[in-house]
């Protein structure tokens, strides 16, 4: 987990690098110093190529989400920020959509229902219910009795 920290912080170093000079002065030295800090052990190597937009690129989602956040929070004006949080809301608002028909309480029954129509109902008519008894003291003193005369 550690590791990944680092590989993410270097990620987003190197992907800062290619920013304009007058973005990078927006963002605070706070951050580019944690960031530092924490990438000094990544041992990452990435290749940007310029030609490409940013979620084209080689590099970790979660890389792609700090540069996002870092960009919304210091970089943006207010306008970037409003189509920025609208662009998020829409894509939580499709997950949330997604996550509902996917865990629908109706629905997962309703598969259930068409897995077990497949099953062999001769396996289902062979199975039995066996009914297990706890034995009481009484059965296990008689049952004691028999095995040391052997009845």
């Amino acid at each position: 987990m550690i590791q990944e920290t680092n590989d993410i912080c270097k990620e987003v170093l190197i992907i800062l690098s290619y920013f304009n000079n007058d973005l990078i002065e927006k963002i605070p030295n706070k951050v580019f110093s944690k960031l530092l800090e924490l990438s000094a052990d990544s041992k990452v190597h990435l290749h940007i190529d310029t030609k490409k937009d940013l979620d084209k690129q080689d590099i970790s989602e979660e890389s792609k989400d700090l540069v996002s956040l870092i960009y919304y929070t210091f970089v943006a004006d207010k306008n970037e920020k409003n189509e920025i949080f609208k662009s998020w809301t829409d894509n939580e608002n499709i997950y949330q959509e997604n996550l509902r028909e996917k865990y629908n309480i109706d629905n997962i029954f309703k598969n259930d229902i068409r897995q077990t129509s497949n099953i062999d109902t001769t396996t289902l008519s062979s199975t039995a219910i066996i009914k297990h008894e706890k034995e009481n003291l009484f059965y296990k003193i008689k049952k004691f009795i028999k095995n040391i005369l052997n009845l």
